[in-house]
């Protein structure tokens, strides 16, 4: 038996070394072919070796053909030129890519309808990460294209997926996945089980919103006979921090709303917070300083708040007087020092939310605010009468209670005011010359009379919406009464329209914006 397979090996050398080509599987090699393989279930299989192999061939010759096992997504066949190994169809060859570059994140959170995950990719294999996400379904081995996935952005490094969709009580595969110009990439698969159905429903106002310190979803939470149950809830964010029924977010990304009470659990919403855009409105601030020609303290705060004006014009000031004393006294001063709970004088009040302690630095936070609309003024002086228009115009859609408040303030005006910062009273540093009272202090910003409700007027909910625009046409008269029926008659060229909007919501963000401007002149939005 050894003989005669010698023989026919023997042979076959022969045969090779004298015949012009060589036929496998076929007595009719093709003349053009060197070497002709002929199968009707079988293929040609060249040597199959991985990149690493690859590369330590020493001196490969032109035309040198291998399987790359491990190049590219799934491998591939390729030649060496003579300079570089190319795949076949003369494209740059692939090297390995490093398939085990992305892992799955298990879930953080699983809810009856969504679960928290991501993954993590180490490296690219030298080709940038194209999209990155995870993939899901009830089946093992989960793939795009045939079931449900995600984007989540690009390149490297870990990265956050919320699945939504689910069904409750169910079980489900998810892996996370990678592309780039080499292909498709999966990473391990991990397996979760929806919670059981919820006993509460959480709502959401708006799903998506901007971070600007002043946008806001409403969260409702309600249970199954649809009775708002919110306030009997603790609401969280991503199932760890609580939060207020009016959520102000505070940084950008996909973040989970849920509730619960006692042994009620809810659902998730998805709240997706997107970067600022800058408005088109410059930020103002309004200071109300509660105060009188009798407040010694005053001379203090009205110095302070007259510095800082000077180098920030967008801090607009108005000066309410009070006391039977006081000759300028503001006809409404008890209701507004009510409101505020206002206990000493003087007081300022910063956008009607905050009592000021006399740091420059408040005021620059307010100053650096977003601001969601703007104001602006015309008025004219008209036979004793101020008429004018103010008008409110807005960046984006407001869907919370607005008011706006029109007053006059009036500016020159001349009384003695007590000063404790003088050697009588004995404080220091000695204000406005250390004398006291001071016979010709001028009263700058003293509030008259408003046009409007001292705490605003309704601004129509169906003009809050973006680019929209409200007018409010207003007269004052020149003429008014003291908290004490005593009468004044301002001057009209000392005189000036400050206009502000409010937010009358329980959020209370106060004034969202303010406008001044002297009777007579034009203030358009800015």
């Amino acid at each position: 038996m050894k003989k005669i397979f010698l023989i026919l090996l023997i042979q076959f050398f022969l045969y090779t070394s004298y015949s012009q080509n060589v036929g496998i599987g076929t007595s009719t090699p093709h003349a053009s072919a060197m070497l002709d393989v002929t199968a009707q279930n079988r293929g040609f299989l060249p040597p199959r070796i991985t990149c690493t192999q690859r590369n330590t061939i020493q001196n490969p010759a032109p035309g040198l053909i291998i399987w790359c096992s491990d190049c590219a997504e799934k491998g591939e066949m390729q030649v060496f030129t003579g300079t570089e190994w190319m795949a076949f169809g003369l494209t740059a060859a692939k090297d390995s890519v490093a398939r085990s570059i992305i892992s799955t994140k298990m879930p953080s959170i699983i809810t009856t309808n969504s679960a928290m995950t991501g993954g993590l990719i180490n490296g690219d294999g030298g080709f940038p990460v194209l999209q990155r996400g995870v993939v899901w379904d009830t089946l093992p081995n989960p793939v795009i294209g045939q079931t449900a996935y995600t984007s989540d952005g690009t390149g490297t490094g870990e990265f956050n997926s919320i699945v939504t969709g689910l069904k409750a009580s169910t079980q489900y595969f998810l892996r996370a996945y990678s592309t780039n110009v080499t292909g498709l990439t999966y990473a391990n698969q991990i397996s979760f089980t929806t919670n059981v159905a919820d006993s509460l429903t959480v709502f959401l106002s708006k799903d998506s919103i901007r971070l600007n310190g002043f946008e806001e979803t409403k969260i409702t939470v309600k249970d199954p006979l649809g009775n708002d149950v919110t306030d009997q809830c603790t609401l969280l964010i991503n199932n760890q921090t609580p939060i207020s029924r009016y959520y102000v977010p505070s940084d950008t990304g996909v973040f989970l709303i849920n509730a619960n009470s006692g042994n009620s659990f809810s659902n998730y919403r998805t709240l997706r917070v997107l970067p600022k855009i800058n408005s088109p409105f410059t930020k103002k601030i309004l200071v109300e300083e509660l105060t009188g020609t009798w407040v010694g303290y005053a001379t203090r705060t009205i110095y302070k708040l007259t510095e800082y004006m000077t180098g920030n014009p967008n801090c607009i000031r108005a000066a309410i007087h009070g006391a039977s004393s006081d000759p300028f006294q503001y006809q409404f001063f008890q209701s507004y020092r009510s409101k505020f709970s206002i206990t000493g004088f003087p007081t300022v009040m910063v956008n009607r939310t905050n009592k000021w302690t006399e740091s420059n630095s408040e005021l620059d936070v307010e100053l650096q605010k977003w601001a969601p609309l703007g104001l602006a003024i015309s008025s004219q002086d008209s036979a004793g009468i101020l008429n004018g228009v103010v008008k409110v115009k807005f960046f984006n859609s407001i869907d919370r209670p607005l008011k706006v408040v029109i007053a006059m303030v009036e500016n020159g005006l001349i009384y003695p005011q007590i000063n404790y910062y003088s050697p009588q009273y004995g404080l220091t540093p000695y204000l406005y010359g250390g004398v006291s009272p001071i016979n010709d202090f001028v009263h700058q910003h003293t509030l008259r009379k408003t046009a409007t409700d001292i705490f605003g007027d309704a601004i129509p909910s169906n003009v809050q919406v973006s680019n929209g625009e409200y007018r409010f046409p207003f007269s004052i008269s020149y003429n008014g009464l003291t908290a004490t029926n005593t009468t004044y008659s301002a001057v009209p060229a000392n005189c000036a329209i400050v206009a502000f909007v409010v937010d009358d919501s329980p959020i209370n963000a106060g004034v969202l914006n303010v406008q001044y401007a002297p009777v007579g002149v034009t203030k358009n939005y800015d």
